[in-house]
């Protein structure tokens, strides 16, 4: 539905700037939180085997849109990626693992079973993880344009440094739903 809003406003012909927001590290807590293991280790899992996946603190993304609305002129027509990290989902494993000191690995699923009938609204998920696994393998330029608009920009590491006790609290739930 975006694409074709997008497309819609570009045959137009409107002035605009179309932002793209990258996946959200919240989703780690909600989403896609990574689930107890019989090892005492934990793990996580999505479609989009080694191809980076971009990502974002929600907390950011007011900062670079509202750099968009002060100077529209320097924007207009552009997509403007909106990304504080890119990576694989084993770097997101690693990273896991290094800040929570808790082993933490990633499990790549695939497309058919990660949206197979029965999982209400997977389908635009599991569409979302493809197209980026075959169409955007990385956003490199892109994080290094919002580093350059927003030197505060959180990585990974710096974001779940910060949400490290949010993290905490959700492996004590799930070691306590698998005892």
């Amino acid at each position: 539905m975006k694409a074709q809003l997008e497309e819609y406003t570009r045959r137009l012909g409107l002035k605009a700037t179309f932002v793209h927001v990258a996946f959200y590290f919240e989703n780690f807590l909600t989403f896609f939180p990574p689930q107890a293991q019989e090892d005492g280790s934990f793990a996580f899992g999505f479609p989009q085997a080694d191809t980076p996946l971009a990502g974002v603190a929600v907390e950011d993304v007011g900062s670079i849109v509202s750099i968009l609305f002060e100077r529209p002129q320097d924007y207009l027509g552009q997509v403007v990626g909106i990304i504080g990290d890119d990576l694989t989902g084993d770097q997101y494993a690693e990273t896991m693992t290094r800040i929570l000191g808790t082993r933490v690995t990633y499990r790549h699923v695939p497309r058919e079973e990660f949206a197979a009938p029965g999982n209400p609204g997977v389908e635009d998920l599991a569409n979302m993880f493809e197209f980026n696994r075959f169409y955007i393998p990385n956003r490199r330029a892109d994080v290094e344009m919002c580093r350059a608009l927003n030197p505060k920009m959180q990585t990974f590491e710096t974001w779940l440094t910060s949400n490290k006790g949010a993290f905490v609290r959700l492996f004590e739930r799930e070691h306590a739903r698998l005892h």
